[in-house]
Protein backbone atom coordinates (compact mmCIF):
# COMPACT_ATOMS: atom_id res chain seq x y z
CA UNK A 1 0.00 0.00 0.00
CA UNK A 2 2.72 2.44 0.94
CA UNK A 3 4.64 1.64 -2.24
CA UNK A 4 1.61 2.45 -4.42
CA UNK A 5 0.88 5.67 -2.56
CA UNK A 6 4.50 6.80 -2.76
CA UNK A 7 4.53 6.08 -6.49
CA UNK A 8 1.36 8.10 -7.19
CA UNK A 9 2.43 11.07 -5.09
CA UNK A 10 5.87 11.21 -6.73
CA UNK A 11 4.38 11.16 -10.24
CA UNK A 12 1.82 13.83 -9.37
CA UNK A 13 4.37 16.10 -7.73
CA UNK A 14 6.78 15.89 -10.66
CA UNK A 15 4.03 16.60 -13.18
CA UNK A 16 1.57 18.80 -11.32
CA UNK A 17 3.37 20.00 -8.15
CA UNK A 18 0.60 18.67 -5.91
CA UNK A 19 -0.36 15.46 -4.11
CA UNK A 20 -3.47 13.34 -4.43
CA UNK A 21 -3.06 11.52 -1.09
CA UNK A 22 -1.00 13.66 1.31
CA UNK A 23 -3.24 16.50 2.41
CA UNK A 24 -0.65 17.85 4.84
CA UNK A 25 1.62 18.53 1.87
CA UNK A 26 -1.24 20.16 -0.02
CA UNK A 27 -2.19 22.32 2.96
CA UNK A 28 1.42 23.49 3.21
CA UNK A 29 1.41 24.32 -0.50
CA UNK A 30 -1.93 26.08 0.00
CA UNK A 31 -0.51 28.26 2.77
CA UNK A 32 2.56 29.09 0.68
CA UNK A 33 0.33 29.96 -2.29
CA UNK A 34 -1.74 32.29 -0.07
CA UNK A 35 1.36 34.13 1.06
CA UNK A 36 2.77 34.33 -2.45
CA UNK A 37 -0.51 35.60 -3.87
CA UNK A 38 -0.78 38.32 -1.24
CA UNK A 39 2.85 39.38 -1.61
CA UNK A 40 3.03 39.33 -5.40
CA UNK A 41 -0.59 40.28 -6.18
CA UNK A 42 -0.87 37.30 -8.54
CA UNK A 43 -4.24 35.75 -9.44
CA UNK A 44 -5.34 33.18 -6.83
CA UNK A 45 -5.31 30.30 -9.34
CA UNK A 46 -3.05 28.10 -7.20
CA UNK A 47 -5.12 28.79 -4.10
CA UNK A 48 -8.34 27.76 -5.86
CA UNK A 49 -6.70 24.66 -7.30
CA UNK A 50 -5.37 23.42 -3.95
CA UNK A 51 -8.59 24.27 -2.12
CA UNK A 52 -10.55 22.19 -4.63
CA UNK A 53 -8.03 19.36 -4.29
CA UNK A 54 -8.36 19.23 -0.50
CA UNK A 55 -12.15 19.52 -0.71
CA UNK A 56 -12.39 16.63 -3.18
CA UNK A 57 -10.27 14.44 -0.92
CA UNK A 58 -12.63 15.21 1.96
CA UNK A 59 -15.59 14.29 -0.25
CA UNK A 60 -14.00 10.87 -0.80
CA UNK A 61 -13.60 10.37 2.96
CA UNK A 62 -17.22 11.44 3.45
CA UNK A 63 -18.39 8.98 0.77
CA UNK A 64 -16.61 6.07 2.42
CA UNK A 65 -17.87 6.90 5.90
CA UNK A 66 -21.41 7.41 4.64
CA UNK A 67 -21.39 4.07 2.80
CA UNK A 68 -20.00 2.36 5.88
CA UNK A 69 -22.65 3.76 8.23
CA UNK A 70 -25.62 3.90 5.88
CA UNK A 71 -25.18 0.70 3.83
CA UNK A 72 -22.58 -1.24 5.87
CA UNK A 73 -20.21 -1.34 2.89
CA UNK A 74 -16.90 -3.05 3.54
CA UNK A 75 -13.57 -2.23 1.82
CA UNK A 76 -14.24 -5.18 -0.50
CA UNK A 77 -17.36 -3.43 -1.76
CA UNK A 78 -15.22 -0.49 -2.79
CA UNK A 79 -12.72 -2.65 -4.73
CA UNK A 80 -14.51 -2.57 -8.13
CA UNK A 81 -15.37 1.11 -7.64
CA UNK A 82 -11.69 1.94 -7.04
CA UNK A 83 -10.68 0.01 -10.17
CA UNK A 84 -13.35 1.58 -12.35
CA UNK A 85 -12.63 5.09 -11.10
CA UNK A 86 -8.90 4.82 -11.78
CA UNK A 87 -9.61 3.38 -15.22
CA UNK A 88 -11.67 6.48 -15.98
CA UNK A 89 -8.82 8.70 -14.78
CA UNK A 90 -6.44 7.00 -17.21
CA UNK A 91 -8.83 7.03 -20.16
CA UNK A 92 -10.42 10.42 -19.50
CA UNK A 93 -7.54 12.60 -20.81
CA UNK A 94 -7.15 10.34 -23.87
CA UNK A 95 -10.78 10.89 -24.88
CA UNK A 96 -10.90 14.50 -23.74
CA UNK A 97 -13.39 16.28 -26.04
CA UNK A 98 -10.99 19.18 -26.63
CA UNK A 99 -7.91 17.02 -27.09
CA UNK A 100 -7.57 17.78 -30.81
CA UNK A 101 -8.62 21.41 -30.49
CA UNK A 102 -6.08 22.44 -27.90
CA UNK A 103 -2.45 21.31 -28.07
CA UNK A 104 -2.34 21.40 -24.27
CA UNK A 105 -4.34 18.17 -24.17
CA UNK A 106 -2.66 16.49 -27.12
CA UNK A 107 0.48 15.59 -25.16
CA UNK A 108 0.20 13.61 -21.90
CA UNK A 109 3.09 15.70 -20.60
CA UNK A 110 0.77 18.71 -20.52
CA UNK A 111 -2.30 17.09 -19.02
CA UNK A 112 -4.27 19.53 -16.96
CA UNK A 113 -3.25 19.58 -13.28
CA UNK A 114 -6.94 19.15 -12.50
CA UNK A 115 -6.29 15.46 -13.12
CA UNK A 116 -4.93 15.40 -9.55
CA UNK A 117 -8.19 16.91 -8.30
CA UNK A 118 -10.04 14.09 -10.06
CA UNK A 119 -7.82 11.53 -8.30
CA UNK A 120 -8.34 13.00 -4.83
CA UNK A 121 -11.78 11.51 -3.96
CA UNK A 122 -10.75 7.90 -4.54
CA UNK A 123 -7.61 8.38 -2.47
CA UNK A 124 -9.77 9.90 0.24
CA UNK A 125 -11.65 6.60 0.25
CA UNK A 126 -8.44 4.54 0.29
CA UNK A 127 -6.81 6.55 3.08
CA UNK A 128 -9.99 6.38 5.16
CA UNK A 129 -10.12 2.60 4.74
CA UNK A 130 -6.48 2.22 5.78
CA UNK A 131 -6.68 4.56 8.78
CA UNK A 132 -10.09 3.59 10.19
CA UNK A 133 -9.88 -0.17 9.69
CA UNK A 134 -7.84 -2.77 11.54
CA UNK A 135 -4.76 -1.59 9.65
CA UNK A 136 -4.92 1.64 11.67
CA UNK A 137 -2.35 3.72 9.77
CA UNK A 138 -2.08 5.91 6.71
CA UNK A 139 -0.58 3.97 3.77
CA UNK A 140 2.51 6.10 3.35
CA UNK A 141 5.58 7.25 5.24
CA UNK A 142 4.89 9.93 7.85
CA UNK A 143 6.98 11.81 10.39
CA UNK A 144 5.82 9.28 12.96
CA UNK A 145 7.36 6.52 10.85
CA UNK A 146 10.69 8.39 10.87
CA UNK A 147 10.51 8.52 14.67
CA UNK A 148 9.74 4.79 14.80
CA UNK A 149 12.74 4.13 12.56
CA UNK A 150 15.06 5.97 14.96
CA UNK A 151 13.57 4.12 17.92
CA UNK A 152 14.07 0.77 16.17
CA UNK A 153 17.70 1.65 15.42
CA UNK A 154 18.29 2.43 19.09
CA UNK A 155 16.63 -0.86 20.04
CA UNK A 156 18.94 -2.74 17.68
CA UNK A 157 22.03 -0.98 19.06
CA UNK A 158 21.02 -1.71 22.65
CA UNK A 159 20.03 -5.28 21.84
CA UNK A 160 16.43 -4.85 22.96
CA UNK A 161 13.32 -6.06 21.13
CA UNK A 162 11.87 -3.89 18.38
CA UNK A 163 8.14 -3.39 18.89
CA UNK A 164 5.57 -4.29 16.27
CA UNK A 165 4.60 -0.64 15.93
CA UNK A 166 8.20 0.30 15.16
CA UNK A 167 8.50 -2.52 12.61
CA UNK A 168 5.33 -1.41 10.86
CA UNK A 169 6.51 2.21 10.82
CA UNK A 170 9.87 1.31 9.29
CA UNK A 171 8.18 -0.91 6.69
CA UNK A 172 5.73 1.83 5.71
CA UNK A 173 8.52 4.40 5.44
CA UNK A 174 10.78 2.15 3.36
CA UNK A 175 7.95 1.08 1.05
CA UNK A 176 6.77 4.65 0.57
CA UNK A 177 10.28 5.86 -0.24
CA UNK A 178 10.82 3.03 -2.70
CA UNK A 179 7.52 3.77 -4.43
CA UNK A 180 8.36 7.48 -4.60
CA UNK A 181 11.75 6.72 -6.17
CA UNK A 182 10.14 4.50 -8.79
CA UNK A 183 7.41 7.06 -9.45
CA UNK A 184 9.89 9.91 -9.69
CA UNK A 185 12.04 7.99 -12.14
CA UNK A 186 9.02 7.04 -14.21
CA UNK A 187 7.73 10.62 -14.37
CA UNK A 188 11.19 12.00 -15.19
CA UNK A 189 12.33 9.52 -17.84
CA UNK A 190 8.94 8.70 -19.39
CA UNK A 191 7.34 12.11 -19.53
CA UNK A 192 5.05 11.15 -22.38
CA UNK A 193 3.68 8.09 -20.61
CA UNK A 194 0.57 7.88 -18.48
CA UNK A 195 0.76 7.56 -14.74
CA UNK A 196 -0.63 4.03 -15.00
CA UNK A 197 -3.58 4.57 -12.68
CA UNK A 198 -5.28 1.48 -14.10
CA UNK A 199 -2.50 -0.74 -12.79
CA UNK A 200 -2.61 1.11 -9.48
CA UNK A 201 -6.35 0.48 -9.36
CA UNK A 202 -5.88 -3.24 -10.04
CA UNK A 203 -3.32 -3.49 -7.23
CA UNK A 204 -5.50 -1.56 -4.79
CA UNK A 205 -8.55 -3.64 -5.67
CA UNK A 206 -6.63 -6.85 -4.99
CA UNK A 207 -5.51 -5.49 -1.63
CA UNK A 208 -9.03 -4.45 -0.67
CA UNK A 209 -10.39 -7.87 -1.65
CA UNK A 210 -7.75 -10.10 -0.12
CA UNK A 211 -6.24 -8.41 2.94
CA UNK A 212 -8.27 -9.29 6.00
CA UNK A 213 -6.45 -6.59 7.95
CA UNK A 214 -8.31 -3.94 5.99
CA UNK A 215 -11.73 -5.17 7.02
CA UNK A 216 -13.53 -2.87 9.46
CA UNK A 217 -12.92 -3.72 13.09
CA UNK A 218 -15.91 -5.65 14.45
CA UNK A 219 -18.10 -3.76 16.87
CA UNK A 220 -18.15 -5.14 20.38
CA UNK A 221 -21.59 -5.52 21.87
CA UNK A 222 -21.98 -4.49 25.48
CA UNK A 223 -24.69 -5.62 27.84
CA UNK A 224 -26.98 -3.04 29.34
CA UNK A 225 -27.86 -2.99 33.02
CA UNK A 226 -31.28 -4.40 32.21
CA UNK A 227 -29.85 -7.32 30.22
CA UNK A 228 -27.34 -8.04 32.97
Amino acid sequence: MAFLTGYVDAVNYVRYHAFSTMMVGNMTLFAVACGDTIASHNPPNKIIFLACLIAMFMIGVYAYRWSEVRWQWSPRTWAPIVLGYMLLIDLGPIFHPFRHWNHQYADPLHFSPWVVVAQAPIFGVIDAIALKSNFGALPWGTTGNVINMVYSLISCVQGTAVTTKEKVGVTLLASSLLGAIVGGLWASFYRRAHCGMTFIGIAWSMLLCNLAGLEPAPKQETMTDTEA
